[in-house]
């Protein structure tokens, strides 16, 4: 669809959003990061993405102008609209690609560390925000490793999205035969960057602790072509930077990564960061 179709003028006039509230709000929020370090500390785990899920109120929210937002916004990342009549509208911009695949040929991206884009344009990362991007970064080699697939990490660079900047290391490489796109995605997936690792015990303290359903936040989506035998084409992005419309609310989904290093309220500050570019496309 052109974003200029019926199927998105279907909607009320615009509205500001208001009452804010939170799935965690700050002080149960900043108690959990504690009880995940102090499960890092005791060695539970080494690290763990927790999220919270923002509440607005938005009885009138012309859908056609916050995607056309959200494009403005994210012009270097997959930006979608998605609805079904069961789950309500989903809109996102993601820059963290889980898999491009063209052929046997793949790319994929080990994405972590926050930091607002300053005006002036200077970025120095904390040995915190390097060490979790390392993390995922060695979690795709061994993986990859793993499945015997041939691949080379490039420089590690900064990507920005909207107002933030994150360390991006992409890998690329050439899928062998014996192992499908699927098989490849569901080892890869959920990666440190959106669970944690050991993965399952990040997976079961995120279940047991964040007091939410993350429904299709951090899972991923894109574009599969199965049927042109010429060039099979996939690409699959995480599902960042998120938000559901649905009985005149909106949910905004953010997170971070929690390791030992973690200061509890830098990571408060930097779920605030991360809503924020959502909340004003409202």
């Amino acid at each position: 669809y052109e974003i200029t179709d019926e199927f998105y003028k279907k909607s009320t006039p615009n509205h500001e959003p208001f009452n804010q509230k939170s799935s965690l709000e700050r002080d149960k929020y900043l108690e959990l990061i504690d009880k995940a370090i102090t499960q890092i500390t005791n060695e539970k785990l080494e690290k763990v993405v927790l999220s919270r899920k923002i509440y607005i109120g938005a009885e009138q929210i012309k859908s056609e102008d916050v995607f056309k937002r959200l494009l403005y916004k994210y012009p270097n990342s997959l930006t979608y609209f998605w609805h079904h009549p069961k789950v309500g509208t989903w809109l996102g911009a993601t820059p963290e690609k889980l898999l491009s695949l063209k052929n046997a040929n793949f790319s994929t991206m080990a994405l972590a560390g926050t930091q607002i884009l300053k005006p002036e344009g200077r970025i120095v990362w904390e040995e915190k925000e390097l060490k979790e991007q390392q993390m995922v970064a060695n979690y795709l080699v061994k993986v990859l490793n793993k499945n015997k697939i041939e691949f080379k990490t490039l420089k590690t660079r900064n990507l920005k999205a909207g107002n933030l900047v994150h360390i991006c290391t992409d890998i690329k490489g050439k899928l062998p035969k014996e192992v499908s796109l699927f098989k490849l995605v569901n080892c890869l997936h959920p990666t440190p960057a959106v669970a944690g690792l050991p993965r399952q015990d990040a997976i079961d303290f995120i279940k047991s602790n964040e007091q939410y359903d993350r429904s299709f936040y951090t899972g991923y989506l894109g574009l599969i072509n199965k049927n042109e035998e010429a060039q099979k084409t996939t690409d699959l992005f995480v599902n960042l930077r998120c938000m559901q419309l649905k009985n005149q609310m909106a949910f905004i989904y953010v997170g971070g990564g929690i390791t030992k290093d973690s200061n509890p309220a830098n990571e408060w500050k930097e779920t605030e960061a991360k809503s924020k570019t959502l909340i004003s496309v409202l």
